[in-house]
């Protein structure tokens, strides 16, 4: 038996590693290309030689090396370092590692695991993927963009989402509490929808498929965000339709951040109780095998409230004793001649239980009549008799589960609002909008899949289906009619209640009936697939490629309904369905001539076709959208100057409806937005970071919804009338 020194044992196991590189290397002594680099400091990692790994990797680290060898080498680096226990350099080849590749992940060693998290959470190191869809550093992506972290949200006390927003920079909201919870739009460009932001779920779209519009209330369970990323400015480049004003993106933790260091299942219960009566319940489960490529979680929220009561302000509280009936209930010229007859005469003027008096012209024609105090007493008595009182529920839910098997991720999400509408209906003209609700309804199923195709290549599929519906048992705009609010006049409280056409009434008085208002946007599907390829041969190159399908069909109400002043009657009715086929197809180039310098230009080619059996054939073609950028990295420093161009295509509601007194207008024009930026930022290490942003948008073709006027209708060959009386003007948009 021979004893072998220590020393010399790791010197023959250095020799015989060093074997294996010359071998790899060939007879030719050429340069140490980074493929063979890495065997060999893999072989050194694996015998524990950690102070020869460095040395081996730096052809790796000159900038010649492909992407995805960068990658396996600052990782196999950082590695390195943790089993030296120097978490300084350790640090600093993780914060290089996300940089290459933000999403990356590891489960083994848990230190390395512990550290990825730890410097992704750091400001100073935050990535994104919502400007590219490929994941870049915060600093250098083409576009403004904040990021809130789960550590931020936390520390904020937010108690869900929409609160978030009131403290972005360029954001203004508004939260009308009814039938849209809250209005949120950037820069300055006011909408009155939620409608030109793209708002997304771990990528998925969110917005309502028939309107545009993106619902964002208390929906949502908080505890599992694990980021926000808001993309100012046009973004339809990558997205195409609809992200005309900028993106919203909530990333949803991924199964480990419940689960507690070496555990393999853990769960996360939050209970809230506040004033309202509101309450609320998050619950997030988790679970993750034993080899770390099966993981699993699911995540869900229930709020509750009955919101506030504003019965006490002014135009909410049914107070009929401050309303001055017999001024309220006159009717004058033709409404009073309806009343009295054409031949001026009005016999219940004389008598003993009259309810309204008369006042005649000098030749004894009726000018106008006004209830009188008996006529008063009776009206304030009806109205009291409705009992109203203010009311705005609240009942939201969410439920979303994701399982990922190595490199796919398959993923359900659902949500439900059910709201009330009272806030936004009040004051004297619209109070006679009864309390009720407005439920909308989310689905959605996806499957991810990601991966490498060479050195320099790798390919993500994502494929979605979604639906989107208003609830027509749960959603309508019930009217009350009151003799306080309008809703009802003298004539109805002397000959009763008109319903359909002139000259058909209906007892008892009309205060106690409602009318219900049904809404056109039913259900709305859409089947969705997205190829995304990324090259990458060098550091300083980036390629970004894709094509997006979609396949929709949106249901749409076609109804026309002619309002005169003696009543409304329908001409013509049915629901259709418009179909939808979107094709898009996009590219991005970024080029590094220098270390801190990169230059950005990108395109997408949008095709649209939308047939339905009332108006074949109005899609919008062929549109193209660029973005151009010149990114300038010095030090801790940020410079950027940014074009960019985003269109909105008008949503079927806005272009195809046809209801109550609005007018399709099939021919509506896409709109579009150009936009010049620049912006300076200063990004220390640490928390914490400062950016300036100076822009010029310009929008061109915007949707808004105005008045027609429709002039000599006939009725049995005899014109109705030839002017559009005030408050008769079906709505059109234009």
């Amino acid at each position: 038996m021979f004893f072998v020194p220590r020393p010399l044992s790791r010197l023959c196991v250095r020799l015989s590693v060093a074997l294996v590189g010359l071998a790899l290397a060939g007879p030719v002594a050429a340069e140490e290309d980074c493929e063979s680099a890495l065997i060999v400091a893999e072989k050194s990692y694996q015998l524990g030689l950690f102070e020869d790994v460095p040395g081996q990797l730096a052809p790796c680290m000159q900038g010649q090396s492909s992407r995805a060898e960068s990658v396996n080498a600052t990782a196999l680096l950082a590695k390195t370092y943790i089993a030296m226990d120097d978490m300084e350099k350790a640090r600093d080849a993780v914060a290089d590692l996300l940089r290459l590749e933000p999403s990356f992940e590891s489960a083994t060693p848990p230190r390395l695991a512990a550290l990825l998290r730890e410097v992704r959470s750091s400001e100073s190191e935050l990535q994104v993927a919502s400007v590219s869809k490929t994941s870049e550093s915060l600093r250098e992506a083409p576009a403004t963009v904040v990021v809130i972290g789960a550590a931020e949200i936390e520390r904020r006390g937010y108690l869900d989402l929409e609160q978030l927003l009131h403290d972005l920079a360029g954001f203004d909201v508004s939260r009308g509490n009814g039938q849209t919870y809250s209005t949120f739009y950037q820069r300055g460009f006011r909408s009155n929808d939620n409608d030109r932001i793209l708002l997304l779920l771990d990528g998925v779209e969110q917005n309502d498929i028939a309107t545009g519009v993106a619902h964002l209330s208390r929906q949502y369970p908080i505890s599992a965000v694990e980021r926000v990323e808001v993309v100012y400015g046009p973004a339809s480049t990558i997205y195409g339709a609809n992200a005309y004003s900028g993106v919203i993106n909530i990333i949803t933790k991924p199964p480990q951040a419940f689960l507690a260091p070496g555990k393999l299942f853990g769960a996360w219960v939050e209970a809230v109780d506040g004033s309202f009566g509101s309450r609320a319940t998050e619950l997030n489960l988790a679970g993750l095998d034993k080899s770390g490529s099966v993981a699993w979680s699911v995540s869900g929220r229930l709020f509750r409230s009955d919101e506030r009561d504003l019965s006490g302000l002014p135009g909410w509280q049914p107070d009929f004793s401050r309303v001055s009936y017999q001024d309220r209930l006159r009717l004058e010229g033709i409404d009073a001649l309806l009343l009295c007859g054409f031949d001026n005469d009005c016999p219940d003027a004389d008598a003993e239980d009259a309810l309204f008096t008369v006042v005649r012209d000098e030749l004894g024609g009726v000018q106008a009549v006004h209830a009188n105090a008996a006529g008063a007493a009776l009206a304030r008595e009806l109205d009291e008799g409705l009992g109203l009182r203010f009311s705005d529920p609240t009942e939201d839910w969410s439920l979303a589960a994701k399982l990922r098997l190595a490199n796919l991720t398959v993923g359900l999400e659902a949500w439900s609002l059910e709201e009330g509408t009272a806030p936004w209906y009040n004051g004297d003209e619209r109070a006679r909008h009864a309390p009720a609700t407005w439920a909308t309804e989310h689905r959605s199923f996806f499957v991810k899949y990601g991966r490498s195709l060479g050195k320099s290549l790798s390919l993500s599929l994502f494929t979605r289906y979604r639906q989107s519906n208003l609830d027509p048992k749960r959603s309508a705009r019930r009217e009350i009619l009151t003799y306080a609010n309008g809703g009802l006049t003298l004539r109805e409280l002397v000959v009763g209640c008109t319903v359909g056409n002139p000259g058909v009434f209906q007892e008892p008085y009309c205060q106690s009936r409602t009318e219900e208002d049904e809404d056109p946007r039913q259900l709305a599907t859409q089947s969705a697939a997205e190829l995304t390829l990324v090259y990458a041969p060098q550091r300083k190159f980036t390629l970004v490629g894709g094509v997006d399908l979609k396949k929709a069909d949106i249901q749409t109400r076609q109804e026309v309904r002619i309002d005169t002043p003696f009543g409304g009657f329908v001409v013509g009715s049915g629901d259709q369905v418009v179909d939808h086929t979107d094709v898009g197809v996009y590219a991005q180039a970024s080029y590094k001539p220098l270390a801190d310098l990169s230059l950005v230009a990108g395109g997408r080619v949008d095709y649209n076709e939308q047939t339905s059996p009332d108006f074949p054939n109005v899609g919008f073609g062929t549109l193209f959208s660029p973005r151009l950028a010149v990114v300038y990295l010095p030090g801790r420093y940020a410079f950027k100057a940014i074009y960019s161009e985003a269109f909105k295509d008008p949503s079927d509601f806005e272009k195809l409806s046809a209801t109550g007194k609005r007018v399709a207008n099939p021919e509506l024009r896409q709109e579009r937005s150009r936009s010049v930026e620049v912006s300076a930022g200063w990004h220390p290490e640490g928390r914490g970071s400062v950016e300036l942003a100076a822009y010029r948008t310009r929008y061109e073709d915007l949707v808004a919804l105005g008045h027609t006027c429709l002039v000599g209708l006939l009725i049995e060959s005899a014109p109705l009338f030839a002017s559009c009386p005030a408050g008769y003007f079906p709505e059109l948009v234009f």
